[in-house]
């Protein structure tokens, strides 16, 4: 991403120089231009809108590196699918977008028909290394971080019980705000991210309103979980200093 050399392989597929070793050299000197056929990119697409604040990641799964936060209603185009990622609550696929991350196939708002696109073949682990973000975004405007919750198996959408008689989930994340939904005790919740005020840690559901966390049997901000913060959405493009 923000390179557009590529280099073939004899297995006749290609990779991006900073997917292979380092190298101490020029390739475009010390290897012969593989024409122009190579350039033509005859990609299957697909539109689709997420339906969830979704992180774009550079690989299936949810240890990989986080190209792009993208919030609910964003405008996606994939271009191929994987059906081995990291299962999101009962789904495994994943779909590849136009800026070569992928995005998990549950956060669309419906399933795309997959008789259009591509397989995207196997997928190596890959991380970030030396990469800018395709889409064109900016760098995030650098802000203070709040403290990341600790962090330990990943899990994302995750699922959570109501440990008080009843939850309330609010329009923003504090007391004063409106309720919008209320959830029974045991109910399960599901939640898409985490955001702290006044030291108080909130997850947002999948109902777009706000719980805090003491309201739930489990705690979001630790125990196993790993949600992504709700900031990050506001700004697109991960902030590498922070990564």
């Amino acid at each position: 991403m923000g390179d557009q050399l590529w280099l073939k392989s004899d297995a006749g597929c290609y990779v991006t120089q900073y997917d292979v070793q380092e190298y101490d050299g020029d390739y475009t000197k010390d290897l012969e231009y593989c024409g122009s056929e190579s350039e033509e990119q005859n990609l299957t697409t697909e539109d689709a809108k997420l339906q969830y604040k979704t992180e774009c990641r550079i690989c299936p799964e949810i240890e990989c590196d986080v190209v792009a936060y993208l919030p609910e209603d964003t405008e996606v185009e994939l271009t191929c699918w994987y059906p081995d990622g990291q299962v999101i609550i009962d789904d495994p696929y994943w779909m590849k977008t136009t800026n070569n991350c992928y995005v998990a196939q549950k956060n669309l708002y419906s399933k795309p028909d997959i008789t259009y696109l591509d397989p995207c073949g196997p997928v190596p682990f890959l991380e970030i290394e030396n990469h800018a973000n395709e889409n064109g975004t900016s760098d995030v405007n650098k802000r203070a971080p709040i403290p990341e919750p600790a962090s330990f198996g990943a899990q994302y959408l995750i699922n959570v019980t109501v440990g008080e008689e009843y939850a309330y989930c609010r329009s923003c994340p504090q007391e004063s705000c409106d309720s919008q939904k209320r959830y029974r005790y045991n109910q399960e919740v599901w939640l898409q991210c985490l955001t702290q005020n006044n030291g108080t840690w909130w997850s947002e559901t999948t109902d777009f309103c706000f719980v805090k966390n003491s309201d739930f049997w489990q705690s979001p901000e630790g125990d196993y979980y790993r949600n992504p913060l709700c900031e990050n959405f506001e700004g697109g493009t991960p902030d590498p200093d922070q990564s």
